[in-house]
């Protein structure tokens, strides 16, 4: 009878699965049992599957074995004879057998070790398949992606241009990049990254950015192309010009923009990198342009984005995601609207303050002759005057006197 198992370096995981690239040797235990009569020239044989190797036998010294290896097509094929002439009926042989796993990167098929175990003087035919174990050992990838992103420069200024000046998009071009390392000790099978911008102010539909060029280091990147346009393509009338006005004197402090898990309104560049191989970077380059006539729409004076960037390996039973809820980078930017109105708006401000200001002022004389206050100060100056004159009097016929 047998009984068979494999140890790891490190027991203390308790893993039911080998992760490739994790360690370089692992430990066989295999025990034989003799159940029957004593055992003449007993043999052991174990093929091993490719990618694992022959090291040595634990505690050679103290064991009655001896092993012959031979290789053949990347199989690894033990012959060891058990005892010096013969194994004790009712004896137990606990052997531990060494093996390389240095060479794993791939967890393509789970390895497969089997164990055989003959004599010369082998018995019941039915009682024979207790002779012969094999055993499973599961592969699996172990992935951990790390993700971080910057953006250059970290805040723009944007507002609408001259009324002469045609409308225009930024200048100054918003570059993102955004960087995925491969920091688990297996290889990812199959790696990508997904990036969304907010790109719109609901209900609105407008774009609120171009894509002028995306680069990957490796792989392929998709996202749903659209035209470029610098202007918003709507005539601006009375009401419109009100709405400016509106909008311009009532300006919050400050809006936040960001994106669902799927959201229409948003960029979504997927990028795909292919395998990473542990330790492995691959990098991402987005350069944006704004569009200062739609940004200008929203009622808010500063505006702040929140780009999202999330790595994650293809979803495979073979693949153990280790960083599932923290493969995600945050990148924030700053937009700050000029605070300058159109030359349109100054001179419809201006206009309106003077004629609001002249009404103010014609309410205010209305109200004060209708409460006699210019009556009274008529009446007050005339008795001034009056005065006046009687002291004249008075002081002219004292000197004729």
């Amino acid at each position: 009878f047998f009984y068979l198992n494999y140890l790891i370096s490190r027991p203390y995981e308790n893993k039911t699965y080998l992760a490739v690239g994790s360690m370089k040797t692992i430990m066989l235990n295999v025990s034989v049992f003799n159940a029957g009569d004593d055992a003449y020239e007993t043999t052991l044989n174990i093929q091993l599957p490719i990618g694992l190797y022959f090291i040595k036998i634990l505690d050679l010294e103290e064991k009655q074995i001896n092993c012959e290896v031979t290789e053949s097509s990347g199989l690894v094929k033990l012959a060891c004879s058990l005892g010096y002439i013969y194994v004790d009926r009712l004896s137990r042989t606990d052997i531990s057998f060494l093996l390389d796993v240095s060479s794993l990167s791939r967890a393509d098929e789970d390895l497969s070790i089997t164990v055989h175990a003959s004599c010369e003087n082998e018995g019941e035919v039915d009682r024979m398949e207790d002779n012969k174990v094999t055993l499973a050992i599961p592969l699996r990838y172990e992935v951990a992606l790390a993700v971080h992103g910057f953006v250059t420069p970290t805040s723009f200024v944007y507002g609408s241009s001259e009324e002469n000046e045609p409308e225009t998009c930024m200048t100054e071009k918003l570059n993102f990049t955004f960087h995925v390392i491969n920091t688990g000790i297996s290889m990812a099978p199959n790696v990508s990254v997904e990036i969304m911008v907010p790109n719109s102010f609901l209900p609105q539909t407008d774009k609120l950015f171009n894509v002028l060029e995306i680069q990957a280091t490796t792989g392929k990147c998709h996202f749903k192309h659209y035209g470029r346009e610098c202007t918003s393509g709507q005539e601006k009338g009375v009401a419109e010009t009100l709405t400016d006005i509106v909008k311009f004197l009532s300006k919050t402090d400050k809006r936040l923009l960001y994106c669902m898990k799927v959201d229409l309104h948003c960029l979504d560049f997927l990028c795909n990198f292919g395998k990473m191989e542990s330790g492995k970077e691959a990098s991402v380059h987005i350069q944006l342009e704004g569009r200062p006539s739609i940004l200008e729409m929203d009622e808010t004076s500063s505006l702040r984005f929140e780009i999202r960037a999330t790595a994650f390996p293809e979803p495979h039973p073979k693949v153990i995601d280790l960083t599932k809820d923290e493969n995600v980078a945050h990148v924030l930017l700053e937009g700050l609207h000029h605070q300058r109105p159109k030359r349109r708006l100054t001179i419809v401000i201006i206009t309106s303050s003077l004629l609001l200001g002249l009404i103010v002022l014609l309410l205010i004389s209305c109200v004060m002759w209708k409460a006699g206050f210019f009556k009274r100060q008529y009446k007050s100056i005339l008795q001034e005057e009056n005065r006046r004159d009687s002291w004249s009097y008075v002081n002219s016929k004292g000197d004729d006197d």
